[in-house]
């Protein structure tokens, strides 16, 4: 189960590169399905001690999935479909108590639908969490990214002088 599960996800990934979004989605929807059906099995066994250490990687491996299935269904141009998927992640994160490393690339995704949907307030708040996840974890690239991406939020609602620091952030 793992493996074609992880078979599927490599297939979604390389849809996303050729930007066949449709049959990304089949793609990861059915890694994702997979997963699910494999940490279910390891619920099951969860008495026995050769579970234990397989919990939390699947368990994250279950989010990864619902963030690139998001980030499918994004770029499709399905945003209440991406938010549901983006949204599944955080509550996952939350019952499992996951210290999902990625975490600020879900808020960033967030982000990103709001801008799309012109909802600016909203897209500056996920992106500014994003920044502060990325900050907390020093994590250059992630810190680039949403700093630039608060600061073209700020440059487009007017704040150009706001913006700056942002821009010399992401530089940094």
């Amino acid at each position: 189960i793992a493996w074609e599960g992880g078979l599927y996800l490599y297939s979604g990934d390389e849809h996303m590169r050729r930007r066949e979004y449709e049959k990304a989605i089949e793609a990861f929807s059915n890694s994702l399905y997979q997963q699910r059906d494999y940490l279910s099995n390891l619920e099951r066994w969860r008495a026995q001690s050769w579970t234990r250490p397989w919990l939390e990687p699947t368990r994250i491996g279950i989010v990864t999935r619902l963030n690139r299935l998001g980030n499918a269904y994004r770029l499709a141009g399905k945003y209440q479909e991406a938010m549901e998927q983006y949204q599944r992640a955080f509550d996952s994160i939350k019952e499992w108590g996951l210290k999902y490393p990625y975490e600020n690339g879900l808020y960033e995704a967030v982000g990103e639908v709001y801008r799309l949907q012109k909802n600016l307030p909203q897209a500056l708040e996920n992106y500014q969490k994003a920044l502060a996840l990325a900050e907390s974890q020093r994590r250059p690239a992630a810190i680039r990214s949403a700093s630039a991406r608060v600061g073209d939020i700020l440059r487009q609602t007017g704040k150009p002088a706001e913006a700056i620091p942002h821009y010399q952030k992401a530089i940094q």
